[in-house]
């Protein structure tokens, strides 16, 4: 026996050698290297995010660009957004490629949950080029750029970085957004680490996108390595944790409430190593990824135990897991229990609000004794429509969990759901019970650490009701009128009648009004915007059909609000320019507004934001004949984001952040489609590629040309040239506009 212990430590120590010269970074199998919280963070320490690594950079105030409770991070050396030029003609950064690349690679990221949990931020603007009076090294040239995810480091911001976290091995270069010496150069970093102030030809296509970002760590419940870090599969057996090496790189998982878990089943459990523990769960949501897990804590917190219990894919989000207690210490721990999203290496996690499960480890005072059922359930007899209750008495181990299924000849049929109530507990109640119930079959499962029992069944008989069953029905006002600015009332109330007594919900229709059941009346709250609201009612007492009801509220605009016939408000648009007639008929029909009440701003340039707007009033004004759309909160453009994405008038997001102006090219991609195919009829006679500064491979070139030929535009000089990536103006826009809703205005020519 003692020669088999030596050649067992033998191997063991040769087996731990060996791993130590593979790789420093592996885990001990069975191991996972995982914490509660977020480590103490060091500059330069490595995240694993969206698929990609990336080094720390600020963290609380201390390094770059850090607000509190955020890491700001860095694309990790070795990691690839790949290349690009950083302008066409010019070092500002708002409007530029390497803007949009930017965009795209935080766009780009799959999962919405992950891109939630990147800050925005703005990017002051009105730098000078580097060495000239204004030269700011944390600004941008030109406008400034808000809400911005995924950004390029400043000078001022790469000075602070670590010159080995600066290095980008086998590439010249990364852009950064700071402008160079002269306005067709943007400074750099080169490969090897050295900031370039004097700046690069912003032409060039080979500088390296490397994005920084703010990463909000509100959220963190746990840390673990960032690959490896957790136990793959689905297991009984946990895996011993440890927190994972200083040098090593981690990711987090983050609380999200987007993930659900019930679990009933909470009640303090004690046992000994080596017991299983079960624990009766439901509502888990359901995804590939998708687990209930669970960690064992100590008094501290410390993480000693994690493990993924049972994979949740659709139809498997709810029954019993089980864990075998792992060997623990006596004492108090706690079994944190929850919903976990697990995306694999460098991706982060994702869980629910944990479920605490108290749970006491005594080798000695364990109560080991099996679950048995003393009382069983006997048949139950009831008047559809009445309540039915089945019982089960059991006697074993504390705490004792219960499971009632129904059988249909094969047992496993799940009763959780519908017109059931307390499946988890020692009665089942049935309430409403429906004539079609009449022969179903019940039992109950009762577990506990040390096993489990089924019931025997028992039949349920249900007698046709002495009353005569009689449909729903919902009877009462069909429409309201109010107008803008009314104070919160309620409509008439409304008749429901059937047998037995409907239940009344609102399927559907504004959040502000809603089904008041003591009165039945809808409240209407004050705030809704000019406009036509559907609000559905439905019935419901199980005697079918269900009643369905449509009531509509008009929302009036208030007369004052009228502006035809009423003097043109704007001072510095005067009679005789060539865009009055334009902005004058844009504002009489509410396509566009001004500045202030009296300034228009004509030669103000247009934000995405604001062109968005146009475009969602102006397809609204043609199918509808008016406009109603109205500003969204918290951000004012979202409304017309939502409508135009519903009427494909876009696929895509742009830089909606407010001051992001919008290119000549931007702008026409997102009119092109404001209006129906028919509405923008070929009147010229345009040839491919006959645009001089548009050539057929221009992103936006289907767009372009396909204004032209309506009419819409027709150049910015006699050469008809687009001139795409500049910005347009207010004046410009009212013309395009006027001729969009105006075929007569629209312009002939040819080139």
């Amino acid at each position: 026996m003692q020669n088999k212990k030596k050649k067992l430590i033998s191997s063991l120590l040769a087996l731990i050698m060996l791993l130590g010269l593979i790789a420093a970074v592996q885990t001990t199998a069975g191991a996972a290297d995982i914490q509660a919280g977020t480590p103490t963070f060091r500059l330069g320490t490595t995240i694993g995010f969206g698929g990609k690594q990336w080094a720390v950079i600020g963290h609380n105030g201390a390094g770059v660009a850090s607000p509190s409770g955020t890491l700001t991070l860095l694309l990790a050396n070795g990691h690839s957004y790949g290349k690009s030029q950083f302008h066409a003609d010019s070092n500002q950064y708002s409007g530029s490629d390497l803007k949009t690349a930017m965009d795209n690679a935080y766009n780009g990221i799959s999962n919405a949950k992950e891109k939630d949990l990147v800050k925005a931020r703005d990017l002051a603007g009105g730098s000078a080029n580097q060495g000239a009076p204004g030269y700011n090294p944390d600004n941008i040239a030109g406008p400034a750029v808000s809400g911005a995810r995924f950004w390029p480091l400043s000078v001022a911001e790469a000075d602070k970085v670590n010159e080995e976290v600066r290095k980008y091995t086998g590439l010249p270069l990364w852009w950064l957004r700071s402008p160079g010496f002269h306005s067709i150069n943007a400074a750099f970093v080169y490969g090897v680490g050295g900031v370039n102030v004097i700046g690069n030809d912003v032409i060039w296509s080979g500088g390296v996108v490397r994005p920084a970002f703010n990463l909000n760590l509100s959220s963190v419940i746990f840390t673990s390595a960032a690959a490896g870090g957790k136990s793959g599969n689905a297991s009984v057996n946990l895996s011993a944790a440890a927190a994972p090496p200083a040098t090593d790189a981690v990711k987090f998982t983050m609380i999200d409430s987007r993930l659900k878990l019930v679990c009933t089943d909470a009640a303090a459990r004690t046992v000994k190593a080596g017991d299983t523990v079960n624990i009766v769960y439901s509502g888990a949501t359901a995804g590939e990824s998708n687990y209930v897990s669970c960690v064992i804590v100590d008094g501290t917190n410390k993480v000693l135990y994690y493990g993924k219990l049972a994979k949740t894919t659709a139809g498997m989000t709810g029954g019993i897991v089980n864990f075998t207690v792992p060997p623990l210490a006596n004492g108090n721990y706690t079994v944190k229990l929850f919903s976990e999203e697990a995306n694999g290496d460098n991706y982060t996690d994702f869980c629910s609000d944990p479920i605490n499960i108290p749970m006491t480890v005594s080798a000695t005072t364990a109560d080991t004794t099996p679950p048995s059922i003393t009382s069983q359930p006997v048949n139950c007899s009831v008047t559809a429509g009445g309540i039915a209750t089945f019982s089960v008495t059991a006697t074993g181990a504390s705490p004792l969990s219960y499971v009632w299924y129904r059988t249909d000849g094969t047992r496993g049929y799940d009763t959780n759901g519908g017109i059931y109530t307390n499946n988890n507990t020692a009665t089942l109640t049935l309430t409403n019970v429906p004539e079609s119930y009449n022969g179903y079959r019940y039992y109950c499962s009762v577990y506990n650490s040390d096993g489990g029992v089924d019931s025997s069944v028992a039949t349920l008989t249900v007698t046709p009701s002495a009353f005569i069953a009689d449909v729903p029905a919902i009877n009462g006002p069909t429409s309201m009128s109010l107008t803008q600015g009314y104070v919160a009332t309620s409509s008439e109330a409304f008749t429901i009648t059937g047998v037995p007594a409907p239940t009344v919900t609102k399927t559907s229709g504004d959040a502000k009004i809603t089904w008041n059941n003591a009165t039945k009346k809808l409240d209407i709250a004050a705030g809704l915007m000019a406009g036509t609201y559907t609000v559905i009612l439905k019935a419901v007492n199980r005697k079918t059909p269900d009643a369905m009801f449509t009531f509509t509220l008009t929302v009036k605009e208030n007369d004052e609000n009228d502006r035809i016939g009423k003097p043109f408000p704007f001072t510095d648009v005067p009679g005789n320019a060539w865009y009055y007639g334009d902005v004058k008929t844009a504002w009489e029909t509410r396509l566009i507004d001004g500045v202030t009440d009296t300034l228009f701003k004509p030669r103000d340039n247009l934000t995405y934001a604001q062109a968005v707007k146009l475009a969602a009033c102006m397809h609204q004004l043609y199918k509808t004949g008016s406009v109603t759309l109205a500003n969204g909160s918290p951000a004012w453009y979202q409304s017309y984001v939502d409508y135009a994405k519903a009427n494909s008038i876009i696929s895509k997001d742009y830089d909606w952040g407010g001051s992001a102006y919008a290119t000549r090219a931007g702008y026409m991609e997102i009119f092109a489609n404001a209006l129906p195919p028919e509405a923008l009829a070929e009147k010229n006679m345009i040839n491919d590629g006959t645009i001089p500064d548009v050539p057929m491979s221009h992103p936006q070139a289907a767009a372009i040309y396909k204004l032209y030929r309506a009419g819409i535009l027709e150049g910015v000089d006699s050469a008809h040239n687009c001139n795409p990536g500049a910005n347009i103006t207010r004046d410009e826009v009212s013309a395009i506009l006027t001729r969009m809703m105006n075929p007569d205005k629209r312009k002939g020519f040819s080139i």
